[in-house]
């Protein structure tokens, strides 16, 4: 649990709104409660041993900790293999394309179909693998909070319909998720092709992936995600690992 020196020294209480920006919001120490999930393999006096370390540093300045028994019921030992998985969309709704090389082109800008192929919660020790996807708005796979231990390998992400604008095309999404894999995938045509986004304990891992026709950058994204490694992966675009500051909504 976050306190508000955390979000001062951080600057996120006094984010200065661009000039044309909307739906900016300051951050809040109560908004900001990250929960690793662990297993306890030992106990000495006041020292707890766990299976994987926390990536995040646990200053008393800063927050203070707390361990807690978790009992939930998980699926797992479950996958999906080997599938093309399609949205249906409306062909005759289109828009132009903001910006980029492909500035002014028109595209297929309908939103009222399927925005996620896959979407990853309450589930352990599961794995996707061979999947493609084809024309959903927002991503191939969303890994969700309480997905934990889950792999996503030899995936393609490709030919997304949606606006280009923000909230849309998010490929590989970690929208929560800790000890995750996404390895040797790929995203065409997306914005944030490899993301995290708010609040992601992590760790989380994108391995030998690669994005091409980026419209914007890979990395972490959106308000506070630990512990993400970017191990050999490729874009034609930018990565970015950054203080967003006032983008998005702050």
């Amino acid at each position: 649990r976050t306190n508000e020196k955390w979000v001062k020294d951080l600057k996120m209480d006094q984010i200065v709104q661009r000039k044309g920006g909307t739906g900016l919001k300051q951050w809040t120490p109560e908004e900001y409660i990250i929960r690793w999930e662990r297993i306890v393999v030992d106990v000495e006096g006041d020292k707890v041993h766990i299976d994987n370390p926390v990536v995040m540093e646990l200053d008393k300045k800063y927050m203070s900790a707390s361990v807690y028994h978790v009992s939930r019921e998980l699926v797992s030992q479950s996958g999906i293999e080997n599938i093309m998985l399609e949205s249906v969309y409306d062909i005759t709704v289109t828009a132009k394309i903001p910006h980029g090389k492909l500035k002014g082109m028109v595209h297929c800008s309908d939103e009222n179909h399927s925005w996620n192929a896959i979407d990853v919660n309450s589930a352990e020790h599961c794995w996707v693998k061979g999947v493609t996807s084809r024309y959903f708005a927002f991503a191939l796979i969303s890994l969700n909070k309480g997905a934990k231990n889950i792999t996503v390998k030899d995936c393609v992400c490709t030919e997304p319909v949606s606006y280009i604008s923000g909230g849309r095309r998010y490929a590989f999404n970690f929208g929560g998720g800790q000890l995750c894999l996404v390895e040797n995938c790929r995203a065409e045509h997306d914005r944030h092709g490899f993301v995290t986004g708010a609040r992601v304990p992590g760790p989380n891992v994108f391995l030998d992936c690669d994005m091409v026709h980026a419209y914007t950058d890979i990395g972490p994204h959106h308000r506070w995600a630990s512990g993400v490694l970017y191990d050999n992966c490729t874009t034609d675009g930018l990565m970015a690992v950054q203080d967003r500051a006032d983008y998005g909504t702050g």
